[in-house]
């Protein structure tokens, strides 16, 4: 485990480029540096999720888009963390990763799968 500049203790070693670090603890949220999606959409969708999580006794280590809605990897696993995380998956299937707005599954011309409203789409799909 190492610090950085911000005061977050990360893991080391995870990308090899320290571009990929999972988060241990954070300020002033506790998954702040977690995250490998775009935008502040999600945020809201997270802070509702991760205090219940670690309420129960969990840790997030990764939140991500994979497939156009947010994954999170908590641990250790249980049923109940398992249905925390799939309340956040398919709420981000109907909130726009970029700003919150309502959203819907869009492919881009280049193959990638996000969830974003028109303007948001509009903008990323260059």
């Amino acid at each position: 485990m190492t610090g950085d500049e911000s005061g977050l203790s990360v893991r080391d070693g995870e990308a090899g480029d320290g571009s990929h670090r999972l988060c241990t603890r954070a300020a002033p949220r506790e998954y702040d540096k977690c995250p490998y999606f775009d935008g502040e959409g999600w945020w809201p969708i997270l802070d509702d999720c991760v205090p219940k999580m670690t309420a129960l006794g969990g840790q997030v280590e990764r939140a991500y888009e994979k497939y156009g809605t947010l994954r999170i990897d908590v641990v250790p696993y249980s049923s109940e963390m398992e249905t925390l995380a799939d309340e956040a998956e398919q709420r981000s299937e109907v909130t726009c990763e970029c700003c919150g707005e309502p959203g819907v599954a869009r492919v881009s011309r280049h193959g990638w799968a996000k969830t974003l409203c028109g303007g948001c789409f509009d903008a990323w799909d260059v």
